[in-house]
């Protein structure tokens, strides 16, 4: 998946799941990013992104 389909995807999983109203910092979106591509895993998400909120 390159970073293109990435946003693709991502914008239309936030439509039809009817988020609209969420809103992800860009450090929350590339941690999503980066577990999409399997370059994290979903363990070091959650230690990671603990440390964004």
């Amino acid at each position: 998946m390159t970073r293109e389909e990435f946003e693709q995807n991502f914008d239309e999983i936030l439509s039809s799941w009817e988020l609209d109203d969420v809103v992800f910092s860009p450090q929350e979106k590339e941690l999503i990013r980066k577990v999409c591509m399997k370059e994290i895993s979903m363990e070091q998400y959650d230690n990671l992104a603990q440390n964004i909120a």
